[in-house]
């Protein structure tokens, strides 16, 4: 039977003798003689090699997609000699410059660097999203798209630092400076807590324990933490910026309020924060346990600070004048009529900045009085720690001055954005969305 027979060298079809094209894929067949073989298996050579489809090596295939000449491949095969020496030589010319380029990185590394900059340590790797800020909104939580990393990352750090004096209310209860410019990170008696890469870690506050080493508790984008009771509270920008807790290990992760909200902070048995709902916007408290949950007062709201037994805050609403009221929701008040942000309060002090364009930093008491310009220059991300207040200017300089705005210092050579101030360690972002730290203490 097979004598009389032909077969399509690419789909393998059977043809009588006398077909001149395959049906089913359009090659065409060439004439046989009678009796003589069609085809033979190709058989791959011994060793160790690839595997490999099966097909007759010897046989030129038309109208085939990838189809090749023949004299052409031949041309290219005595080429080969010609082309190693070439390949080799590249591959010597690209060894000697990686090898230039690790010598100059070396001797970069042993170079004598600047006082503000030997402390820096990046703990973050790039590829996670830039966090943006918007000129007509302070910090609004995101989905990180950067990867999710499976393995703790480590910390070291040259000296053992001192623990934080947890008196101090500013730590006690995160501080609402840090949680305006996102509350990334916070810390109790014994940990601190930080947001990287989508992942919320821990790390123990002394440096001998664990050298330092970060342990994921849960994979969530947490910002505007608080610590309240053995459990960490945040905003979960991966749950539409819900309010969720976890035990301080990592277990019991609940999401207490479903809404989305953000500027979390917690006072005296009760959660602060601003909501929105559709339209909808306004300042609210709860108890941790999600109980009790109240609307104080319906505005759009930034730069909530909680001081004194008194809420401030920028009151979008009415033009982002800087507003005050108890802790209830009543005695709602004007502060300052004119463009502001930036709210920083300690003790009876607010200090903010002025008109969002040139942002020079004021101060001005909680009564609304005693307006006084504290420093002529851009100031943005205001943070105070310790008797000292910390700014950025408009290229992202981060800078520290006494309140009084005497003692100005350069804390980064770099642009940074929303830096949270620890007694002893600064966190920041870069404007390529890395997070990073560097040791301080403040003079």
């Amino acid at each position: 039977m097979f004598e009389n027979q032909k077969k399509c060298p690419i789909c393998g079809r059977l043809y009588r003798a006398d077909t001149t094209r395959c049906e089913d894929c359009g090659v065409v067949l060439t004439a046989i003689e009678p009796h003589q073989p069609i085809w033979q298996p190709y058989v791959p050579p011994q060793g160790n090699f690839p595997r490999r489809q099966w097909q007759n090596p010897g046989v030129v295939y038309p109208n085939h997609p990838h189809r090749q000449n023949v004299d052409a491949n031949a041309a290219a095969r005595s080429q080969k000699p010609r082309m190693g020496v070439f390949l080799m030589g590249m591959l010597l010319i690209v060894l000697v410059a990686l090898l230039v380029v690790l010598l100059i990185w070396r001797m970069q590394v042993n170079a004598p660097v600047s006082d503000s900059q030997q402390n820096i340590a990046v703990i973050a790797t790039e590829g996670s999203a830039a966090t943006t800020a918007s000129e007509t909104e302070p910090l609004q939580t995101q989905q990180s798209t950067g990867s999710v990393t499976e393995s703790a990352e480590t910390v070291t750090q040259s000296e053992p630092q001192a623990s934080p004096d947890l008196t101090d209310p500013v730590i006690q209860t995160m501080g609402s400076t840090n949680i305006i410019n996102g509350g990334y990170a916070c810390q109790d008696a014994e940990y601190r807590y930080l947001n990287q890469d989508g992942i919320l870690y821990r790390m123990p506050l002394s440096a001998a324990e664990d050298g330092q080493t970060m342990v994921p508790l849960v994979y969530e984008e947490a910002y505007y933490m608080n610590v309240v009771d053995d459990r960490l509270y945040f905003v979960s920008a991966d749950r539409n910026n819900a309010i969720c807790s976890v035990a301080a290990d990592g277990s019991d992760l609940t999401v207490v309020y479903d809404a989305y909200c953000y500027e979390l902070t917690y006072c005296d048995g009760w959660f602060y924060f601003s909501r929105v709902d559709g339209n909808a916007r306004a300042i609210c408290r709860m108890r941790p346990d999600g109980s009790e949950l109240t609307e104080l007062y319906t505005c759009e709201a930034w730069y909530m600070n909680i001081s004194g037994g008194q809420i401030y805050f920028c009151n979008f609403s009415d033009g982002l004048a800087l507003y005050a009221m108890s802790l209830d929701g009543s005695d709602v008040r004007v502060v300052y009529d004119g463009v502001s942000s930036d709210l920083c309060v300690a003790d009876d002090v607010i200090y903010f900045s002025a008109d969002r364009t040139s942002r020079r930093l004021y101060r001005i008491h909680t009564d609304g009085t005693g307006l006084t310009l504290v420093y002529d220059g851009y100031a943005r991300y205001t943070n105070f720690s310790n008797g000292r207040l910390y700014f950025t200017n408009e290229t992202g300089i981060l800078y520290s001055c006494r309140a009084d705005g005497s003692g100005v210092i350069m804390l980064t050579p770099n642009a940074v954005t929303y830096p949270l101030v620890f007694s002893d360690v600064i966190y920041f972002e870069t404007q390529g969305g890395t997070l990073a730290s560097f040791s301080y203490e403040a003079p």
